[in-house]
């Protein structure tokens, strides 16, 4: 098992297409609804977005959420960037959703680097917001089976919600 933290939840979500990762992110947004939500895209997926919302049952308030978040490409390539990207989180001092969304490999690159910053952070001892860590990987780019990258998470996220993994 790679790094945990008591204020730091990872979990993985395998989905098939951006609509199957719509219902389930959406889901558990709605019942986590007092977080910040950030995220690091392999892709756009604003568009898909904006027209899975209209399709759904929300009120205003939950359309408006949903699209204040930022589903359009962004990635942590520099340490600067991660810093930035990090930093701003802390600075909120609330808790946080950072949602990974992308191919296998660049969901694990970017979990890592994030998790090593909260590890170097630790040590520090400054005070560290609870953060959920969503790693949303396309289950058409896996070149590991799922059971090998569940190996690494204590929580797994799909349509039924959020569960321990044992």
């Amino acid at each position: 098992m790679e790094f945990q933290n008591n204020n730091v939840k990872n979990m993985c979500c395998f989905y098939a297409s951006n609509w199957h990762l719509m219902v389930m992110i959406f889901t558990y947004l709605k019942k986590n609804n007092n977080t910040i939500i950030k995220t690091i895209l392999e892709e756009n997926i604003e568009n898909d977005v904006e027209e899975f919302i209209t399709k759904c049952n929300l009120n205003k308030d939950e359309k408006e959420k949903l699209l204040s978040i930022n589903w359009n490409k962004s990635k942590i390539e520099e340490k600067l960037e991660l810093n930035e990207f990090m930093n701003d989180i802390l600075s909120s001092g609330k808790d946080v959703t950072i949602i990974l969304k992308g191919s296998e490999n660049e969901v694990i690159k970017n979990r890592i680097k994030i998790n090593k910053w909260i590890k170097n952070l630790e040590l520090s001892s400054i005070n560290i917001p609870n953060i959920n860590l969503v790693c949303c990987i396309d289950i058409l780019k896996l070149t590991k089976s799922m059971n090998l990258i569940m190996q690494d998470y204590n929580y797994m996220l799909n349509t039924s919600g959020e569960h321990y993994i044992a």
